[in-house]
């Protein structure tokens, strides 16, 4: 997948095949460590649900997402995958010290975000998780026989 900066808003497959992302944004700030402590990146999915009545997510919502949290230095990039068009997911990208503390950001962030943008006013949080991805494990389990 190209830089955001030269993401052009076309469709494009991610990187592990799940899903289609429409926009990217990132951000082009520098992350500081906290004295003390080691950050890490995480990728939290937002997933969403909204009735039939609000159509689909607004095409401009990882731009919009970003620019109103340009002040927050964990935040490093914002992607939607609009597919299914009733269950979109928001995939963020951010900085933090636990996988624990990476997912409640995030629920954070949509919480903020969600009340300064009247375009997602009418979406619902199901959840926001850190993805299981098999394929980054290092050596899968042995399948056992029967």
């Amino acid at each position: 997948m190209r830089d955001s900066a030269e993401h052009t808003g076309q469709p494009s497959t991610d990187q592990y095949g799940l899903g289609t992302c429409v926009r990217n944004t990132t951000s082009r700030r520098r992350h500081p460590e906290v004295k003390g402590l080691r950050h890490s990146m995480y990728l939290v999915h937002i997933h969403l649900w909204a009735s039939p009545a609000c159509g689909r997510l607004p095409h401009t919502t990882a731009a919009d997402i970003t620019g109103y949290a340009e002040d927050r230095e964990d935040l490093l990039h914002v992607s939607v995958h609009p597919e299914p068009e009733d269950h979109p997911v928001v995939g963020v990208y951010l900085r933090a010290v636990s996988l624990a503390e990476a997912e409640a950001a995030a629920v954070r962030l949509w919480q903020l975000a969600q009340t300064a943008l009247p375009s997602l006013a009418g979406w619902t949080l199901l959840r926001a998780e850190v993805p299981l991805l098999p394929q980054a494990l290092p050596n899968p389990p042995p399948e056992t026989s029967a």
